[in-house]
């Protein structure tokens, strides 16, 4: 604590915050301080500082009836925190990731744990964004489908990702895909320049 607001003592404090009832703002703006040396040195003091706004009205939520906060029924939408997600997910179509249900979709038959090894031992058992290996991942690498069509599992479009960065795929699919055929069209012209 700054010595340069010692001259703030507490018998001061309690003559105009607790006795004349003035606020913290209007004791700073009197003996020309900022109000956060005068909120910490009533915490030094161990005064009890007023809450502002106080209200003794009770909110509850209008669906389940659980006490709320008045500042979740006065400007937001009355409801508490889990019958907010409720209501906003109850629909899967207003999920911010909802795509014409393809997350419904089913896999193809051949899409098996034989399919998915191939994959990634194609791959090295390497992430292919950020070459993170399975082994430091302490879990198996995903496999995912470039174009989304989950069944279409040809081998040029599948790839093997660590759990996050398959995360990251989720959003913006229109760039992934793009970037994953350019890592595609690489690897193939790698692969035959290897050949010859």
């Amino acid at each position: 604590m700054s010595k340069k607001y010692n001259f703030i003592s507490k018998k001061l404090l309690i003559q105009k915050y607790i006795i004349n009832k003035k606020s913290i703002l209007q004791i700073s703006k009197e003996i020309m301080c900022s109000r956060h040396a005068i909120y910490d040195r009533l915490k030094k003091y161990h005064i009890n500082i007023r809450i502002a706004n106080k209200t003794t009205k009770q909110y509850y939520c209008i669906k389940c009836h659980k006490k709320i906060h008045y500042i979740t029924a006065c400007y937001r939408n009355k409801r508490c925190i889990s019958c907010s997600l409720k209501k906003r997910f109850e629909n899967p179509k207003n999920h911010p990731n909802y795509i014409n249900g393809a997350s419904l979709e089913k896999y193809g038959k051949d899409f098996t744990p034989a399919l998915k090894d191939q994959i990634r031992f194609k791959d090295r058992y390497k992430c292919q964004l950020c070459g993170c290996p399975q082994i430091e991942n302490l879990k198996q690498l995903d496999v995912h489908h470039i174009d989304y069509d989950k069944k279409n599992n040809n081998i040029n479009n599948l790839i093997s990702l660590c759990v996050i960065c398959h995360r990251k795929t989720n959003y913006n699919r229109e760039f992934w895909t793009n970037y994953f055929k350019k890592i595609m069209i690489i690897r193939r012209a790698y692969n035959e320049t290897n050949k010859i």
